[in-house]
Protein backbone atom coordinates (compact mmCIF):
# COMPACT_ATOMS: atom_id res chain seq x y z
CA UNK A 1 0.00 0.00 0.00
CA UNK A 2 1.23 3.55 -0.63
CA UNK A 3 1.97 6.06 2.00
CA UNK A 4 -0.24 8.78 2.51
CA UNK A 5 -0.11 12.44 1.66
CA UNK A 6 -0.42 16.13 2.85
CA UNK A 7 1.07 18.92 3.84
CA UNK A 8 -0.67 20.39 7.01
CA UNK A 9 1.57 20.58 10.15
CA UNK A 10 -1.21 19.57 12.91
CA UNK A 11 -1.31 18.26 16.41
CA UNK A 12 -4.46 19.97 17.92
CA UNK A 13 -6.37 18.01 20.46
CA UNK A 14 -10.42 19.30 20.76
CA UNK A 15 -13.20 19.29 23.07
CA UNK A 16 -16.56 18.88 21.90
CA UNK A 17 -19.42 19.27 23.51
CA UNK A 18 -21.58 17.29 21.00
CA UNK A 19 -25.40 17.22 19.58
CA UNK A 20 -25.20 14.17 17.89
CA UNK A 21 -28.66 12.13 16.76
CA UNK A 22 -28.85 9.23 19.31
CA UNK A 23 -26.69 11.55 22.02
CA UNK A 24 -27.94 13.82 24.27
CA UNK A 25 -28.41 17.46 22.48
CA UNK A 26 -26.21 20.64 24.48
CA UNK A 27 -28.13 23.09 25.89
CA UNK A 28 -28.38 26.11 24.14
CA UNK A 29 -29.90 28.50 27.56
CA UNK A 30 -33.26 26.54 27.31
CA UNK A 31 -32.63 22.74 27.82
CA UNK A 32 -32.73 22.71 23.95
CA UNK A 33 -29.83 22.59 22.03
CA UNK A 34 -29.93 22.23 17.87
CA UNK A 35 -29.37 18.86 16.68
CA UNK A 36 -26.91 19.18 13.58
CA UNK A 37 -28.25 18.39 9.84
CA UNK A 38 -28.63 14.56 9.00
CA UNK A 39 -27.16 13.55 12.67
CA UNK A 40 -23.60 15.01 11.23
CA UNK A 41 -21.28 17.95 12.44
CA UNK A 42 -19.79 19.12 9.64
CA UNK A 43 -18.04 22.84 10.08
CA UNK A 44 -20.41 23.99 7.40
CA UNK A 45 -21.59 26.92 10.05
CA UNK A 46 -17.76 27.84 10.62
CA UNK A 47 -16.19 31.15 8.97
CA UNK A 48 -13.91 29.48 6.56
CA UNK A 49 -10.29 30.25 7.46
CA UNK A 50 -11.14 30.66 11.10
CA UNK A 51 -8.23 30.16 13.19
CA UNK A 52 -8.91 28.66 16.87
CA UNK A 53 -6.01 28.29 19.75
CA UNK A 54 -5.78 26.49 23.34
CA UNK A 55 -8.24 27.59 25.69
CA UNK A 56 -11.29 28.56 22.94
CA UNK A 57 -14.30 27.44 22.16
CA UNK A 58 -16.64 26.88 19.61
CA UNK A 59 -20.19 25.76 19.00
CA UNK A 60 -20.86 24.30 15.21
CA UNK A 61 -23.82 22.56 14.80
CA UNK A 62 -24.53 22.71 18.41
CA UNK A 63 -21.16 21.15 19.14
CA UNK A 64 -19.25 22.92 22.19
CA UNK A 65 -15.83 22.51 20.91
CA UNK A 66 -13.07 23.14 23.46
CA UNK A 67 -9.08 23.34 21.95
CA UNK A 68 -6.91 22.15 23.89
CA UNK A 69 -2.86 21.56 24.47
CA UNK A 70 -1.50 18.23 22.84
CA UNK A 71 1.26 16.98 25.16
CA UNK A 72 2.46 20.11 26.45
CA UNK A 73 2.27 22.03 23.11
CA UNK A 74 -0.33 24.72 22.48
CA UNK A 75 -1.04 24.93 18.33
CA UNK A 76 -4.22 25.98 16.91
CA UNK A 77 -6.74 24.44 14.71
CA UNK A 78 -8.25 25.88 11.27
CA UNK A 79 -11.40 25.45 9.02
CA UNK A 80 -10.36 24.97 5.95
CA UNK A 81 -12.26 23.07 2.87
CA UNK A 82 -9.53 21.40 0.62
CA UNK A 83 -10.86 17.80 1.30
CA UNK A 84 -8.25 16.61 3.46
CA UNK A 85 -10.44 14.20 5.52
CA UNK A 86 -12.12 12.80 2.60
CA UNK A 87 -15.33 14.82 2.67
CA UNK A 88 -16.82 17.67 0.97
CA UNK A 89 -17.39 21.56 1.90
CA UNK A 90 -15.27 22.46 5.54
CA UNK A 91 -13.42 20.92 7.67
CA UNK A 92 -11.30 20.95 10.93
CA UNK A 93 -8.49 21.06 8.03
CA UNK A 94 -5.86 21.71 10.35
CA UNK A 95 -5.28 20.58 13.54
CA UNK A 96 -1.81 21.48 14.21
CA UNK A 97 -0.68 20.67 17.86
CA UNK A 98 -3.58 20.68 19.74
CA UNK A 99 -6.49 18.39 20.89
CA UNK A 100 -9.93 18.82 20.36
CA UNK A 101 -12.91 17.06 23.71
CA UNK A 102 -16.26 15.53 22.64
CA UNK A 103 -18.79 16.57 25.48
CA UNK A 104 -22.02 15.11 24.13
CA UNK A 105 -24.25 15.66 27.26
CA UNK A 106 -24.91 11.47 27.42
CA UNK A 107 -23.74 8.54 26.27
CA UNK A 108 -23.61 7.65 22.71
CA UNK A 109 -23.49 3.70 21.18
CA UNK A 110 -21.87 4.50 17.70
CA UNK A 111 -19.95 7.26 15.91
CA UNK A 112 -17.92 8.11 12.89
CA UNK A 113 -15.40 10.42 12.08
CA UNK A 114 -13.40 11.04 8.40
CA UNK A 115 -9.62 11.95 9.06
CA UNK A 116 -7.19 12.91 6.84
CA UNK A 117 -3.93 11.61 8.74
CA UNK A 118 -0.42 13.22 6.86
CA UNK A 119 1.98 12.62 9.75
CA UNK A 120 3.87 13.44 13.43
CA UNK A 121 1.58 11.65 16.31
CA UNK A 122 -1.76 11.01 17.12
CA UNK A 123 -3.50 10.92 20.40
CA UNK A 124 -6.99 9.39 20.92
CA UNK A 125 -8.65 8.93 24.23
CA UNK A 126 -11.98 7.68 25.78
CA UNK A 127 -12.95 7.27 28.67
CA UNK A 128 -10.18 8.07 29.99
CA UNK A 129 -7.77 5.63 28.39
CA UNK A 130 -5.60 7.54 26.46
CA UNK A 131 -3.66 6.17 23.50
CA UNK A 132 -0.35 7.73 21.39
CA UNK A 133 0.33 6.53 18.36
CA UNK A 134 1.56 7.47 14.65
CA UNK A 135 -1.13 5.68 12.78
CA UNK A 136 -4.96 5.36 14.25
CA UNK A 137 -4.31 1.35 12.93
CA UNK A 138 -1.48 0.58 16.05
CA UNK A 139 -4.33 2.02 18.60
CA UNK A 140 -4.83 -1.69 20.26
CA UNK A 141 -8.63 -1.94 21.22
CA UNK A 142 -11.02 -1.55 23.04
CA UNK A 143 -10.08 1.83 24.13
CA UNK A 144 -11.85 2.59 27.46
CA UNK A 145 -14.20 -0.35 26.87
CA UNK A 146 -15.03 1.18 22.81
CA UNK A 147 -13.97 -0.88 20.13
CA UNK A 148 -11.85 1.49 17.18
CA UNK A 149 -11.85 0.44 13.85
CA UNK A 150 -10.19 1.97 11.22
CA UNK A 151 -11.10 1.73 7.45
CA UNK A 152 -8.48 3.25 4.90
CA UNK A 153 -9.84 4.89 1.89
CA UNK A 154 -5.89 5.15 0.70
CA UNK A 155 -3.96 9.09 0.58
CA UNK A 156 -3.59 9.04 3.85
CA UNK A 157 -7.85 9.20 4.37
CA UNK A 158 -9.74 7.13 6.13
CA UNK A 159 -12.69 6.72 8.79
CA UNK A 160 -12.90 6.11 12.33
CA UNK A 161 -15.76 3.77 13.86
CA UNK A 162 -16.32 3.72 17.58
CA UNK A 163 -18.74 1.23 18.72
CA UNK A 164 -19.49 0.87 22.34
CA UNK A 165 -20.69 3.22 25.33
CA UNK A 166 -18.64 6.85 25.22
CA UNK A 167 -19.28 8.71 28.46
CA UNK A 168 -19.77 12.36 28.30
CA UNK A 169 -17.30 14.64 27.96
CA UNK A 170 -14.70 11.41 27.63
CA UNK A 171 -13.50 11.53 23.57
CA UNK A 172 -10.55 13.26 22.92
CA UNK A 173 -8.74 13.46 19.29
CA UNK A 174 -5.92 15.41 18.52
CA UNK A 175 -2.38 14.86 16.18
CA UNK A 176 0.22 17.20 14.42
CA UNK A 177 -0.91 16.25 10.93
CA UNK A 178 -5.01 16.04 11.27
CA UNK A 179 -8.34 16.91 9.84
CA UNK A 180 -11.31 15.55 10.63
CA UNK A 181 -14.71 16.33 9.29
CA UNK A 182 -18.19 14.51 8.72
CA UNK A 183 -19.07 13.14 12.55
CA UNK A 184 -21.98 11.34 12.92
CA UNK A 185 -23.90 9.34 15.18
CA UNK A 186 -25.09 7.25 11.50
CA UNK A 187 -22.95 5.78 8.99
CA UNK A 188 -22.25 7.96 5.74
CA UNK A 189 -23.95 6.21 3.09
CA UNK A 190 -21.01 6.73 0.99
CA UNK A 191 -17.54 6.98 1.63
CA UNK A 192 -14.30 8.92 -0.47
CA UNK A 193 -12.93 6.95 -3.22
CA UNK A 194 -9.68 7.80 -4.97
CA UNK A 195 -8.13 6.59 -7.96
CA UNK A 196 -4.68 7.28 -8.28
CA UNK A 197 -1.51 6.10 -10.38
CA UNK A 198 1.28 4.32 -8.64
CA UNK A 199 3.24 3.36 -11.59
CA UNK A 200 3.37 -0.04 -11.05
CA UNK A 201 1.72 -1.45 -14.41
CA UNK A 202 5.12 -0.19 -15.97
CA UNK A 203 8.64 -2.16 -16.52
CA UNK A 204 11.25 -0.69 -14.07
CA UNK A 205 13.60 0.79 -15.38
CA UNK A 206 11.35 2.07 -18.31
CA UNK A 207 12.42 5.08 -19.97
CA UNK A 208 10.68 7.45 -21.95
CA UNK A 209 11.40 10.48 -24.30
CA UNK A 210 9.50 13.84 -25.77
CA UNK A 211 6.96 12.44 -27.91
CA UNK A 212 6.71 9.39 -26.30
CA UNK A 213 3.19 8.11 -24.63
CA UNK A 214 2.56 5.37 -22.00
CA UNK A 215 -0.40 4.15 -19.85
CA UNK A 216 -1.09 3.45 -16.41
CA UNK A 217 -3.76 2.59 -14.16
CA UNK A 218 -6.01 3.66 -17.28
CA UNK A 219 -4.40 6.90 -17.85
CA UNK A 220 -2.50 8.56 -20.87
CA UNK A 221 0.64 9.95 -19.88
CA UNK A 222 2.09 11.98 -22.51
CA UNK A 223 6.14 13.15 -22.07
CA UNK A 224 6.90 16.38 -23.53
CA UNK A 225 9.34 19.23 -23.63
CA UNK A 226 10.32 21.49 -20.22
CA UNK A 227 10.98 24.87 -19.86
CA UNK A 228 13.88 25.86 -18.03
CA UNK A 229 14.55 28.36 -15.60
CA UNK A 230 15.31 31.20 -17.80
CA UNK A 231 12.56 30.92 -20.10
CA UNK A 232 14.24 28.14 -22.84
CA UNK A 233 12.81 25.26 -23.56
CA UNK A 234 14.62 22.18 -23.76
CA UNK A 235 12.99 18.08 -25.55
CA UNK A 236 16.71 16.34 -24.72
CA UNK A 237 15.38 15.08 -21.01
CA UNK A 238 13.62 11.99 -19.95
CA UNK A 239 11.24 10.13 -17.33
CA UNK A 240 12.34 6.60 -15.59
CA UNK A 241 10.38 4.29 -13.94
CA UNK A 242 12.75 4.01 -10.51
CA UNK A 243 12.28 2.31 -6.97
CA UNK A 244 14.20 4.26 -4.70
CA UNK A 245 11.79 5.90 -2.53
CA UNK A 246 12.81 9.75 -3.12
CA UNK A 247 9.02 10.71 -4.08
CA UNK A 248 8.38 9.58 -0.49
CA UNK A 249 6.27 6.80 -1.23
CA UNK A 250 6.37 2.88 -1.57
CA UNK A 251 7.10 0.92 -5.05
CA UNK A 252 7.68 1.91 -8.05
CA UNK A 253 8.07 5.78 -9.05
CA UNK A 254 8.85 8.32 -12.01
CA UNK A 255 11.94 10.19 -11.90
CA UNK A 256 11.50 13.40 -14.14
CA UNK A 257 14.40 14.86 -15.80
CA UNK A 258 13.97 17.94 -17.54
CA UNK A 259 10.64 16.78 -19.40
CA UNK A 260 7.01 17.54 -18.38
CA UNK A 261 4.09 14.74 -18.20
CA UNK A 262 0.93 15.22 -19.29
CA UNK A 263 -2.14 13.24 -17.81
CA UNK A 264 -4.74 12.54 -19.71
CA UNK A 265 -7.35 11.47 -17.04
CA UNK A 266 -10.17 11.46 -19.71
CA UNK A 267 -12.76 12.63 -16.75
CA UNK A 268 -13.23 16.13 -15.14
CA UNK A 269 -15.88 14.57 -12.67
CA UNK A 270 -13.54 14.61 -9.59
CA UNK A 271 -12.90 17.62 -7.33
CA UNK A 272 -9.57 17.21 -6.65
CA UNK A 273 -6.30 15.45 -7.13
CA UNK A 274 -2.85 15.09 -4.84
CA UNK A 275 0.48 13.17 -5.24
CA UNK A 276 3.76 12.93 -3.62
CA UNK A 277 7.26 14.50 -4.92
CA UNK A 278 10.81 14.64 -4.17
CA UNK A 279 12.59 18.12 -5.41
CA UNK A 280 15.68 17.94 -5.50
CA UNK A 281 17.95 20.74 -7.89
CA UNK A 282 16.45 22.45 -11.10
CA UNK A 283 13.14 24.36 -11.54
CA UNK A 284 9.74 23.35 -11.29
CA UNK A 285 6.60 23.39 -14.38
CA UNK A 286 3.05 23.22 -13.75
CA UNK A 287 0.42 23.90 -16.07
CA UNK A 288 -3.51 23.39 -14.80
CA UNK A 289 -5.67 24.17 -17.66
CA UNK A 290 -3.42 26.25 -19.69
CA UNK A 291 -2.09 28.13 -16.96
CA UNK A 292 1.89 27.67 -16.93
CA UNK A 293 3.79 28.30 -14.03
CA UNK A 294 7.60 28.24 -13.98
CA UNK A 295 9.23 28.38 -10.45
CA UNK A 296 11.83 27.15 -8.06
CA UNK A 297 9.93 24.72 -5.92
CA UNK A 298 6.37 23.61 -5.50
CA UNK A 299 6.24 25.40 -2.58
CA UNK A 300 6.36 29.17 -4.78
CA UNK A 301 3.62 28.25 -6.82
CA UNK A 302 1.19 31.19 -6.33
CA UNK A 303 -2.43 29.56 -5.95
CA UNK A 304 -4.68 29.86 -7.90
CA UNK A 305 -2.87 28.50 -11.04
CA UNK A 306 -5.88 27.99 -13.65
CA UNK A 307 -8.73 28.22 -11.19
CA UNK A 308 -7.40 25.35 -9.51
CA UNK A 309 -6.74 25.73 -5.86
CA UNK A 310 -2.81 24.74 -4.83
CA UNK A 311 -0.98 23.58 -1.65
CA UNK A 312 1.86 22.03 -1.18
CA UNK A 313 3.39 20.82 2.18
CA UNK A 314 7.04 19.84 3.45
CA UNK A 315 7.90 16.32 4.38
CA UNK A 316 11.16 16.91 4.94
CA UNK A 317 14.26 15.27 3.11
CA UNK A 318 13.35 17.39 -0.28
CA UNK A 319 9.66 15.32 -0.16
CA UNK A 320 6.38 16.77 0.30
CA UNK A 321 2.99 16.79 -1.40
CA UNK A 322 0.92 18.67 -3.80
CA UNK A 323 -2.63 18.82 -3.27
CA UNK A 324 -5.12 20.62 -5.96
CA UNK A 325 -8.67 21.58 -5.40
CA UNK A 326 -11.12 22.13 -8.16
CA UNK A 327 -11.59 21.19 -11.67
CA UNK A 328 -8.64 20.08 -13.69
CA UNK A 329 -9.45 20.16 -17.36
CA UNK A 330 -5.94 19.49 -18.25
CA UNK A 331 -2.68 19.13 -16.16
CA UNK A 332 1.06 18.32 -17.08
CA UNK A 333 3.70 19.01 -14.43
CA UNK A 334 7.64 18.07 -15.00
CA UNK A 335 11.22 19.30 -13.03
CA UNK A 336 14.81 18.78 -13.39
CA UNK A 337 15.32 16.68 -10.90
CA UNK A 338 11.97 15.58 -9.21
CA UNK A 339 10.43 12.21 -8.51
CA UNK A 340 6.69 11.80 -8.29
CA UNK A 341 4.46 9.14 -7.51
CA UNK A 342 0.88 8.13 -5.68
CA UNK A 343 -1.03 10.55 -7.74
CA UNK A 344 -4.77 10.31 -6.89
CA UNK A 345 -8.04 11.95 -7.93
CA UNK A 346 -10.39 12.22 -4.98
CA UNK A 347 -14.19 11.56 -5.52
CA UNK A 348 -15.40 12.57 -1.85
CA UNK A 349 -18.87 11.76 -0.02
CA UNK A 350 -21.69 12.04 -1.91
CA UNK A 351 -20.00 11.69 -5.19
CA UNK A 352 -21.40 8.09 -7.09
CA UNK A 353 -18.37 8.15 -9.32
CA UNK A 354 -18.82 6.53 -12.90
CA UNK A 355 -17.82 2.97 -14.02
CA UNK A 356 -14.30 2.35 -16.35
CA UNK A 357 -14.77 -0.69 -18.51
CA UNK A 358 -11.52 -1.55 -19.53
CA UNK A 359 -9.93 -4.93 -21.65
CA UNK A 360 -7.19 -6.64 -19.04
CA UNK A 361 -4.80 -8.97 -20.00
CA UNK A 362 -5.58 -12.60 -19.13
CA UNK A 363 -2.02 -13.89 -19.04
CA UNK A 364 -0.18 -11.02 -17.79
CA UNK A 365 2.78 -12.79 -17.84
CA UNK A 366 2.88 -14.32 -21.27
CA UNK A 367 3.95 -12.67 -24.54
CA UNK A 368 0.74 -12.59 -26.03
CA UNK A 369 -1.34 -12.03 -22.79
CA UNK A 370 -4.36 -11.17 -24.25
CA UNK A 371 -4.72 -14.31 -26.18
CA UNK A 372 -6.86 -16.57 -24.03
CA UNK A 373 -8.50 -19.11 -26.40
CA UNK A 374 -9.51 -22.49 -26.77
CA UNK A 375 -11.44 -24.75 -29.44
CA UNK A 376 -14.82 -22.50 -29.22
CA UNK A 377 -12.76 -19.01 -29.82
CA UNK A 378 -11.63 -16.25 -27.89
CA UNK A 379 -12.06 -15.19 -24.27
CA UNK A 380 -12.15 -11.46 -23.34
CA UNK A 381 -11.40 -10.47 -19.68
CA UNK A 382 -12.90 -7.19 -19.23
CA UNK A 383 -12.49 -4.97 -15.52
CA UNK A 384 -14.41 -2.16 -14.35
CA UNK A 385 -11.63 0.14 -12.72
CA UNK A 386 -14.20 2.67 -12.23
CA UNK A 387 -15.92 3.49 -9.43
CA UNK A 388 -19.70 2.28 -9.79
CA UNK A 389 -21.33 -0.25 -11.74
CA UNK A 390 -21.75 -0.32 -15.16
CA UNK A 391 -24.78 -0.85 -16.50
CA UNK A 392 -24.96 -3.61 -19.56
CA UNK A 393 -22.22 -3.25 -22.65
CA UNK A 394 -21.41 -4.48 -25.52
CA UNK A 395 -17.65 -6.31 -26.08
CA UNK A 396 -16.51 -6.33 -29.55
CA UNK A 397 -13.62 -7.66 -31.28
CA UNK A 398 -12.45 -7.18 -34.75
CA UNK A 399 -10.79 -9.99 -36.06
CA UNK A 400 -8.08 -9.06 -38.98
CA UNK A 401 -5.95 -10.67 -41.86
CA UNK A 402 -4.39 -9.91 -44.76
CA UNK A 403 -4.27 -12.84 -46.92
CA UNK A 404 -5.76 -13.64 -49.59
CA UNK A 405 -6.44 -9.91 -49.49
CA UNK A 406 -7.27 -7.58 -46.20
CA UNK A 407 -10.03 -7.92 -44.88
CA UNK A 408 -11.68 -8.42 -41.35
CA UNK A 409 -15.04 -9.94 -39.40
CA UNK A 410 -16.18 -8.52 -36.01
CA UNK A 411 -18.13 -10.35 -33.41
CA UNK A 412 -20.45 -8.91 -30.88
CA UNK A 413 -21.00 -10.15 -27.58
CA UNK A 414 -23.76 -8.25 -24.77
CA UNK A 415 -22.71 -8.70 -21.19
CA UNK A 416 -25.03 -7.80 -18.07
CA UNK A 417 -23.99 -5.58 -15.21
CA UNK A 418 -20.54 -5.26 -14.17
CA UNK A 419 -20.11 -4.15 -10.48
CA UNK A 420 -16.75 -1.62 -9.86
CA UNK A 421 -13.70 -3.56 -9.29
CA UNK A 422 -15.29 -6.83 -10.40
CA UNK A 423 -13.74 -8.89 -13.96
CA UNK A 424 -15.60 -10.23 -16.00
CA UNK A 425 -14.46 -13.42 -18.83
CA UNK A 426 -16.60 -12.80 -22.09
CA UNK A 427 -17.00 -15.24 -24.45
CA UNK A 428 -16.36 -17.25 -26.70
CA UNK A 429 -15.87 -15.06 -29.75
CA UNK A 430 -15.52 -17.45 -32.58
CA UNK A 431 -12.39 -17.25 -34.45
CA UNK A 432 -12.56 -16.94 -38.65
CA UNK A 433 -10.94 -19.26 -40.09
CA UNK A 434 -9.27 -16.71 -42.69
CA UNK A 435 -7.98 -14.77 -39.39
CA UNK A 436 -5.08 -17.53 -39.43
CA UNK A 437 -2.56 -16.46 -41.47
CA UNK A 438 -0.42 -17.68 -40.01
CA UNK A 439 -0.81 -15.88 -36.54
CA UNK A 440 -4.65 -14.22 -35.52
CA UNK A 441 -4.99 -10.45 -34.93
CA UNK A 442 -7.05 -8.56 -33.28
CA UNK A 443 -8.72 -5.72 -31.48
CA UNK A 444 -11.04 -5.46 -28.65
CA UNK A 445 -13.22 -2.73 -28.05
CA UNK A 446 -15.68 -2.12 -24.74
CA UNK A 447 -18.69 0.17 -25.30
CA UNK A 448 -17.84 0.64 -29.02
CA UNK A 449 -20.57 3.39 -29.08
CA UNK A 450 -20.05 5.02 -26.51
CA UNK A 451 -23.23 4.68 -24.92
CA UNK A 452 -22.24 4.45 -21.46
CA UNK A 453 -20.91 7.61 -19.65
CA UNK A 454 -17.10 6.17 -18.16
CA UNK A 455 -14.54 7.82 -15.97
CA UNK A 456 -11.71 7.67 -19.06
CA UNK A 457 -13.23 7.21 -22.77
CA UNK A 458 -9.50 6.47 -23.86
CA UNK A 459 -8.95 3.22 -22.33
CA UNK A 460 -11.75 0.97 -23.74
CA UNK A 461 -9.93 -0.76 -26.53
CA UNK A 462 -6.47 -2.66 -27.11
CA UNK A 463 -4.74 -4.46 -30.03
CA UNK A 464 -3.69 -8.44 -29.26
CA UNK A 465 -2.21 -11.32 -31.20
CA UNK A 466 -2.52 -14.99 -30.85
CA UNK A 467 0.37 -17.20 -32.57
CA UNK A 468 -0.83 -19.98 -35.13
Amino acid sequence: MKNRILFISLAVILAFSASITGCTPPSNGDGNGPEPQDGCVDFEDLPLGAEYHVGDTINPSGVVITVEQFQGTSGYAEVGNQGLAGGSGQEIGWINNVNLRFDFLGPCEVLYILFGAYGGGLYIEINGQPATVTDFSDVIEPIGGVHFRVEHYGDGKGRLKLTGTINRDSLVIGGQELAIDHICQESPQEQPTTLCIDFEDLPLGGEYHVGDSFVDSGVVIAVEHFQWGNGQWTDGGYAKVENEGLAGSSGQEMAVNNVNLRFDFGDSSYTGLSLRYGEYGGNINIEINGDLRNVADFSDVMSPVGGVHVSTGNLGNGMGALVLSGTINSLAIGGQELWIDHICRVYPVGETGKPDLVPVPALPDMAFPYCDRDEEGLYVHVKNEGTATAPSFTTEVEFKWTQPEANSETVSIETSTLPAGDTRRVGPFPIPSLCWDPDCDFTVTIDPEQKISELSEINNSVDGRCLG
